[in-house]
């Protein structure tokens, strides 16, 4: 039968090797401790590095707190291409996927910033006409005017076609009983956007 001790602890190096064989005596098998500490602070692994493995098989594991800036995985995707026979004419997609970034209560400690928001999720299409391109029409205009502009172009882009809900942040409310709940604030929906652009 194996036995399993969960627990958190700050600052407590100078009793933690008590700690941990007092509930070893009492039969623990295994224990496992998230570390608190500072990072300029002592951890608990360099006071009771040893008890990691020991020779009776018993494991201390000092669990992992994730940063705010922890995020798994991003994947973003992106291509372009001109529409056969209309060199002029151009199409871009962009695909983005990254995993959710942690967060908690505000003013929590460490320990309680385990959760984790959506997967983000977007998809971007956007549309091009080049007016103008320096390799192209630069030199076949008599105007010295356009002859200066190396490049022009109108875009027609649709951000997050998909229309996915994806979490920037969270509101924290607190209810008559002092409990919080985490309310999500969203990024922009689908958005259009037009524009036109001149280089010099």
């Amino acid at each position: 039968m194996r036995t399993l001790l969960c627990c958190i602890g700050r600052q407590e190096n100078k009793y933690i090797r008590e700690f941990v064989e007092y509930y070893k005596n009492l039969g623990f098998t295994n224990i496992c401790l998230y570390d608190n500490n500072r990072e300029y602070e002592e951890r608990f692994e360099d006071v009771i590095g040893d008890y990691v493995v020991d020779a009776e098989g018993n494991t201390v594991e000092v669990g992992y707190i994730p940063r705010p800036t922890d995020q798994r995985f991003a994947f973003n995707l992106f291509f372009q291409d001109h529409i056969p026979g209309y060199p002029q004419f151009r199409v871009h997609l962009n695909f983005v996927f990254a995993s959710g970034l942690p967060f908690g209560p505000p003013n929590a400690p460490a320990y309680q910033r385990q959760f984790r928001t959506t997967w983000y999720r977007r998809v971007d299409m956007g549309f091009s006409f080049m007016l103008l391109e320096q390799s192209r029409d630069r030199m076949r205009h008599k105007s010295a005017f356009i002859r200066s502009i190396k490049n022009a172009g109108i875009y027609l882009e649709v951000f997050n076609v998909l229309g996915t809900s994806n979490v920037s942040s969270f509101i924290w409310i607190t209810d008559l009983y002092n409990v919080q709940y985490p309310m999500p604030n969203f990024l922009t929906g689908r958005l259009i956007n037009v524009k036109l652009a001149v280089e010099w």
